[in-house]
């Protein structure tokens, strides 16, 4: 068995896999990490929360959408981060 991020990544809370194979996971303490196909892992961006609950790719690599239990559902890309949804009926997701 192989440990990916042992030492690297904070408190993984999901992962993801895009079609480039390129692996993403939410960690503890606010990061998007990113590993390459070439085992090489990548602080990807800050999203500023401890509160990262999941995260899926998207059918266009480079585009994950993250759950976040402060800020709501949002869009990381190269680009950066950008809230989707924060509220629904009025109320705070």
């Amino acid at each position: 068995m192989i440990k990916l991020g042992e030492g690297i990544v904070n408190h993984p809370e999901d992962v993801s896999v895009d079609g480039n194979g390129v692996l993403y996971t939410a960690t503890g303490d606010g990061w998007i990490k990113r590993m390459h196909p070439n085992g090489t892992w990548e602080d990807w961006h800050q999203v500023g929360s401890q509160s990262l609950l999941g995260l899926t790719t998207t059918k266009e690599n480079n585009v994950i959408i993250v759950c976040d239990s402060q800020q709501g559902l949002l869009k990381v890309s190269e680009e950066g981060v950008t809230v989707l949804v924060s509220q629904f009926n009025g109320s705070q997701l």
